[in-house]
């Protein structure tokens, strides 16, 4: 890393919890980097595996800024690494992800090309198994239109968490929302393009997204209910105007009506019927559909012959 007496232009803002088997490719993915103005900063957030970390962490200890503190979650992790940060510009990496060699010589490339913009982010391999695996981030989501307030938080432009944005965008929008326990950087990104920060993405697959069983996006419901607290998050933190909140309340309801769907088909495994129709009776109030009616309306007619002809359905679908 080339510091000079200005210091890093670039800070690496890594937290770790759980990760000690994954750090050392996110680290090797860092220092491989062509461009190599930057700094690592690696926030242990209270990590039951400390030990096991710090041996993980033990060749790169002369090349990182490494800090510990008691569990304040992934915002709270972020934060003091940001807190600690030299850089004027920050570049977020989750520890189980990895970066191509190309990936901040391509970002701040943008960003000096760009002047007026404060967040880019690109497109993602998905790898770690499962049926996404090879697929990219965008393929299984595709952006529509510019990153702005209103794609951002219907979801019609997905920002990876692994992004390159300006710290003072970042600090001037008040930084990550420490109460919240996920589907933080979805609510602060919505914040930051509420008070102005201007986003811009490109579909060069920079980063290697890890998906792991234990992984915070393992778990759909638990996101959807996640996404639920970052609206509401949202709303304490800005002052929305009509439209806005208008945005914010479509995509509750989008929110509500997928965790509807998903009850659904848990209570159609326990063979529960009227906790099925109830939950698909909700969702399709909330976003009807074709399907969904018609699952509700069987339930509701000849509930044990629903639960016999959907629970296969369901068990394909999860």
């Amino acid at each position: 890393m080339s510091l000079g007496d200005r210091g890093p232009r670039v800070s690496v803002i890594m937290p770790a919890y759980r990760v000690a088997p994954y750090i050392g490719e996110a680290l090797d993915s860092v220092f491989a980097q062509t461009y190599t103005d930057f700094e690592v900063i690696v926030v242990n957030d209270g990590c039951p595996d400390s030990e096991a970390l710090e041996r993980a962490l033990e060749p790169y200890r002369d090349r990182i800024v490494y800090l510990r503190q008691a569990n304040r979650g992934p915002s709270g992790a972020r934060n003091t690494a940001i807190g600690a940060s030299r850089g004027e510009l920050l570049a977020l990496l989750d520890a189980d992800d990895t970066w191509t060699p190309d990936y901040l010589e391509t970002q701040v490339g943008i960003l000096d090309a760009h002047p007026e913009v404060d967040v880019v982010y690109p497109d993602a391999e998905v790898f770690g198994g499962g049926p996404d695996h090879g697929r990219t981030l965008m393929e299984l989501s595709p952006p529509k239109g510019e990153a702005d307030f209103f794609s951002i938080v219907r979801l019609e432009c997905v920002v990876t968490v692994s992004v390159v944005a300006r710290k003072r965008a970042v600090v001037e929008a008040g930084l990550f929302d420490e109460h919240l326990p996920g589907a933080e950087d979805y609510e602060l990104w919505a914040r930051m393009a509420h008070h102005g920060s201007k986003f811009l993405y490109h579909r060069r697959a920079l980063l290697r997204y890890r998906r792991r069983a234990m992984s915070q996006s393992s778990d759909p419901l638990r996101q959807l209910r996640r996404g639920m607290g970052a609206l509401a998050a949202l709303e304490r933190n800005v002052s929305l105007n009509q439209r806005q909140r208008e945005a914010v309340e479509a995509t509750r309801r989008h929110f509500q009506a997928e965790i509807g769907k998903l009850e659904g088909k848990a209570a159609i495994e326990r063979g529960d019927a009227a906790a099925a129709r109830e939950n698909f009776e909700t969702a399709n109030r909330l976003q009807p559909g074709i399907k969904t009616a018609a699952a509700a309306a069987m339930l509701r007619i000849w509930p044990w012959l629903a639960i016999r002809i959907l629970r296969p359905r369901a068990r394909r679908k999860a």
